[in-house]
């Protein structure tokens, strides 16, 4: 600075010469009148500034709040050697000072690495003898590990070398001087480590026999995409990943995790069965195709084909208990659910076998017949019947006496006057008792009778035999309890 004192002035005060372009380490000189370099300049008696925050051009202006404080910007050199020096209280960062006869010279940047405060240069190594001597300098000083974006060196902490390490997966930042997120860091040349098992925490102690190795203990998602993955192809084991860290692990409640898919599946599809087993050689699970159906590793030459297993009929197999149940046990889930007999491998005849009967000619279905005894839908009026619950045939059954009555749902020996077409298209030769009548019976082969249709009657006094099933003495026949007619009107 330069007062309008020291310049020449005309009869009326006025300034002759005046030039505003002089800089912090510029003084004014009386000889020339003007500002030159401090080095060329004889201040004699004139206080003589020397920090760059003691020339007004570099205060900070009344009111500007966004304006960062001179010292901060301009740090000072009085009292400090000529050369390159670090800032005060900036040890080991990239700025540093060239400072010339107390004045700031410049303030610049290491292009690489840090400035090294001892040997006053750039440099992108830290010996640990460097640590130890800034340390005990700096008693209470944390600077970034150029090495390891994970780590820092605290000077508080010289239990662990000084080295510490942030919880994983937080990052060391330079802007906070502590652990952050890692989304919140920018690691800049620092090598940004991402596995859990680039971070020394999780790694085995040396000469611990005892710990099972990093990675099987945190699996890496570096290169695999945000979300579940598998660890080991076809296992119940999973890792959650968030931007190549591993954020968890997982293990599927049930069933197996699907690389493909990336979720649990509880039932697998017949293509991914040989990869499922390669992985799993005692593995069972369910089948997709079929409720009724799993796949066994272990049971290679299965005669279904190879590994496929099927449940008794009507059982199904549980995604839970990963066995057979009886179908009211088991959930129903995506998987198509057999109910019919011969909708189950066991019933059906094998492609070679050409005395085998097909199952629908021995084996009947439920499916749409309600719960209870019941008539073959399409062999009614048969000693044959079924007993059906949910649609699956409980029981197949044979009425010791008679035929199956599909009104009445028991076994009879007696055929309705309602029912007698349908008894007589089952049976178009039968010989059948009348249900009222002891001298009356129908004769499936005579549909035009005169009587009524497929009615007959015995000869007077002779009654219909239901043992003999023809016209008997009256005396050998019991009616009960059809009527017995006796008078030759009736």
């Amino acid at each position: 600075m330069y007062h309008p004192c020291l310049v020449p002035r005309d009869s009326h005060g006025s300034i002759v010469n005046k030039d505003h372009n002089h800089r912090h380490h510029v003084s004014n000189s009386t000889d020339t009148m003007s500002c030159q370099r401090f080095s060329l300049v004889n201040c004699q008696q004139r206080p003589q500034p020397q920090a760059p925050c003691e020339y007004m051009e570099n205060q900070c202006r009344s009111g500007d709040t966004n304006c960062k404080p001179c010292s901060q910007r301009l740090p000072s050199c009085v009292g400090r050697p000529d050369g390159n020096i670090p800032v005060i209280g900036q040890y080991w960062s990239s700025d540093y000072l060239i400072c010339l006869r107390n004045r700031t010279i410049s303030v610049t940047k290491c292009q690489t690495g840090l400035f090294d405060p001892v040997n006053r240069r750039c440099t992108l190594l830290i010996d640990f003898s460097n640590i130890v001597s800034i340390c005990k300098a700096n008693p209470t000083l944390k600077f970034e590990n150029q090495q390891n974006c994970a780590q820092y060196y605290d000077c508080s902490k010289p239990s662990t070398g000084y080295l510490v390490e942030c919880k994983y997966p937080d990052l060391y930042s330079t802007v906070y001087q502590g652990c952050r997120n890692y989304r919140d860091v920018t690691c800049g040349k620092r090598p940004e480590p991402q596995a859990p098992c680039e971070y020394s925490q999780n790694l085995c102690r040396q000469g611990d026999t005892t710990c099972k190795p990093c990675p099987e203990r945190h699996p890496s998602c570096v290169g695999l995409p945000d979300g579940r993955n598998a660890i080991l192809q076809w296992t119940d084991h999973y890792v959650v990943c968030l931007k190549n860290r591993t954020m968890s692990t997982g293990r599927c409640t049930s069933g197996v995790f699907n690389p493909v898919e990336r979720l649990c599946i509880v039932y697998l599809h017949p293509g991914d069965l040989l990869k499922y087993c390669q992985n799993n050689p005692d593995g069972i699970i369910a089948s997709s195709l079929n409720a009724a159906q799993y796949f066994d590793c272990s049971k290679y030459s299965s005669p279904n084909g190879h590994y496929l297993m099927e449940c008794p009929y009507p059982q199904l197999f549980s995604t839970v208990s990963h066995r057979c149940e009886e179908f009211v046990t088991v959930t129903p889930d995506k998987r198509p659910i057999p109910q019919a007999p011969c909708e189950y491998l066991q019933y059906q005849c094998k492609s070679k076998d050409l005395t085998c009967t097909p199952c629908e000619k021995v084996h009947h279905s439920c499916i749409g017949v309600p719960n209870g005894d019941q008539a073959i839908t399409y062999r009614k009026w048969q000693a044959q019947y079924v007993r059906c619950f949910q649609n699956r045939t409980l029981e197949e059954k044979v009425c010791q006496h008679g035929l199956f009555d599909p009104v009445k749902k028991t076994c009879s020996d007696t055929v309705n006057t309602d029912q007698i077409d349908v008894y007589c298209l089952q049976h178009p030769h039968a010989v059948v008792k009348h249900p009222g009548d002891c001298a009356l019976y129908y004769n499936c082969s005579n549909p035009t009778s005169q009587y009524g249709r497929y009615i007959e009657e015995c000869h007077y006094p002779e009654l219909f035999s239901s043992l003999t099933l023809r016209c008997e003495h009256f005396g050998n026949v019991v009616c009960k309890p059809r009527h017995e007619p006796q008078a030759p009107c009736k």
